[in-house]
């Protein structure tokens, strides 16, 4: 979906009428999704994610944000009494990023408040016990959470007091781009890619594996921090000529 909505985008950004022809290189592109379209009735969900009641639950929320879309994925963890361990996913989302550029930190904050929200809709009508686990690879927004809102500029402030209002700051934790399916929702696929993609339909391998064995949780130097938030800013400086970011 989020390569139709990429494509959308485009065609808004060239202000054509709805009866004028687009360009070449846009065409071919969309002769290429149209053709590999079709694919996606081989697709199956399966309804069932492995729930029972006697079961441990871990609900699973994992953000990721490119130059132009970001993502939010969530899954369900169960763990039988006999050792069975299965990951599924429960709902996910994309939206593509503004016209008007911003910076990938941003954007990744921006990731982080589409999950909260999805997890938001999931925890309001669950009605058994969970753990929550939220995962980012931006360890800038991780950063930013453990800041007071206050300290914070108004852009991200406002998003970092949302995210917290609704999931808290307590629950994030860092996963490698590898092994984060968000990191698809940002870049889109075709048909054939997702219905072959095991990342996607059931997150990371190591979710299924005993906790000792998943990433252990990183220490970020809030020094640090601050000089990977400066440098993201003046590469993107340089990338939008005569746009001024600011944190």
């Amino acid at each position: 979906m989020v390569v139709a909505k990429l494509f959308m985008q485009e065609l808004w950004e060239l202000k054509a009428d709805w009866d004028e022809g687009i360009p070449p290189h846009i065409l071919i592109r969309w002769n290429t999704f149209l053709q590999k379209l079709p694919q996606i009735s081989s697709l199956k969900i399966p309804r069932w994610v492995h729930f029972s009641p006697t079961h441990q639950i871990q609900i699973h929320g994992f953000c990721d944000s490119s130059e132009k879309a970001y993502c939010g994925a969530v899954y369900m963890r169960t763990a039988a009494s006999d050792g069975a361990i299965t990951c599924n996913l429960l709902v996910a989302k994309t939206k593509v990023a503004p016209i008007k550029k911003t910076t990938i930190p941003k954007l990744e904050l921006c990731g982080a408040v589409l999950l909260s929200k999805l997890v938001k809709g999931i925890i309001a009508n669950v009605t058994f016990p969970y753990e929550l686990h939220l995962w980012t690879d931006s360890s800038i927004v991780l950063g930013w959470l453990q800041k007071p809102p206050q300290t914070l500029k108004t852009f991200v402030a406002n998003r970092v007091t949302k995210i917290i209002s609704i999931v808290s700051n307590t629950h994030w934790q860092h996963v490698k781009t590898d092994d984060n399916p968000a990191d698809l929702g940002t870049r889109g696929c075709t048909p054939h890619e997702l219905i072959d993609s095991k990342l996607w339909w059931h997150g990371p391998t190591w979710l299924i594996q005993p906790i000792e064995l998943w990433p252990k949780p990183r220490v970020f130097d809030a020094t640090e921090l601050e000089t990977k938030i400066f440098h993201a800013l003046a590469v993107q400086q340089q990338f939008y000529e005569g746009v001024t970011f600011t944190v």
